[in-house]
């Protein structure tokens, strides 16, 4: 039986410790339980570590929308809302309530897992062709389901490239920090390039320097949730410095390789450091492949691209891959 993390926060440690210690009795499933007193240290906890479901105080789960499934300890033995816990009622009808929550909390993350493949190009050498691989594999992704591309350059062409119209990737990042749904007005937002939506870079490059870990948690985990997509292409850039924190939330990064000697020491060192600080699990997502020169000048059209080698690299690739 796979282990599910619930995660609990009140005021009141003496009931906080005992009702955690009456749940890891008597309930039947798995469980892995954190508990915290303090609000900020229960935060710091759930940004960087999986949670299954949370239970939190009133003020607490009021304060803020969750992507996390939660439910709320209330005063009283009588719930009024679906997502109210109080803590004078029955501890086996508490229980009750808790294996339900943890349930749909199973069957959101499955539908949500289905729901769209994120998929990451990075590579820490520049000039590879990280982002014109990574849109041809948005274009040809698109080609089996709706798919979105993003890219998290500080200083992208794709906007002139494009002619893109719409919004920016600052605009999803405000709602991220607002913790507002970046997706309600996607639409809106984003151009196309053939069947591929496009959302523009960020206006400037500022915004991407100033979001903070819990607004890319944010954004990924609504972009998952929307229901929107099949396939989610992010250009990752240069890493923004967040290399380990952005390809988590990837299902699988390419990494463009060109044969340069230079690229590929680079290509080690990062790897290294990669595993050095703790992130050797990452590397198991890792998809390394080879690229010829552009052809040409170089600066071909998006849709000549794709009947070139790199196109059929590309396609060849994604087909390895299982995608």
């Amino acid at each position: 039986m796979q282990e599910k993390s619930l995660v609990l926060q009140y005021e009141d440690a003496v009931f906080l410790r005992r009702f955690a210690s009456f749940l890891e009795k008597k309930a039947e499933e798995a469980l892995r339980i954190s508990w915290f007193v303090r609000e900020e240290e229960f935060l710091q906890f759930v940004q960087t570590e999986r949670a299954d479901l949370l239970i939190v105080s009133e003020s607490l789960a009021k304060s803020r929308k969750w992507t996390v499934p939660l439910l709320y300890f209330t005063e009283g033995t009588v719930p009024k809302g679906e997502r109210e816990l109080p803590i004078y009622r029955p501890m086996d009808r508490q229980i009750r309530r808790i294996r339900q929550a943890l349930a749909d909390s199973r069957l959101a993350a499955e539908k949500s897992a289905a729901a769209c493949t994120v998929l990451g190009f990075f590579a820490p050498a520049g000039g590879i062709g990280q982002s014109v691989s990574a849109l041809l594999a948005g274009l040809i992704l698109a080609e089996s389901g709706p798919a979105l591309f993003i890219s998290l350059e500080r200083y992208s062409a794709l906007q002139e490239m494009l002619s893109l119209q719409g919004g920016t990737l600052s605009d999803l990042l405000y709602f991220a920090r607002i913790q507002g749904d970046p997706f309600e007005r996607i639409e809106m937002m984003t151009d196309c390039a053939g069947p591929l939506t496009v959302l523009a870079p960020a206006a400037d490059p500022a915004d991407l320097r100033t979001a903070l870990p819990e607004d890319w948690n944010y954004l990924f985990s609504q972009l998952r949730a929307a229901g929107r997509y099949r396939f989610a292409v992010v250009d990752l850039g240069d890493g923004l410095g967040l290399e380990a924190e952005l390809m988590a939330h990837c299902d699988l990064v390419f990494v463009p390789e060109n044969g340069s000697p230079a690229a590929a020491v680079k290509e080690a060192i990062w790897r290294r450091c990669l595993s050095d600080s703790g992130e050797a699990a990452l590397l198991e997502k890792l998809r390394p492949f080879s690229l010829p020169p552009l052809p040409g000048d170089g600066l071909l059209d998006y849709r000549e691209l794709r009947m070139t080698e790199w196109g059929r690299i590309v396609r060849a690739v994604l087909k390895e891959a299982g995608l």
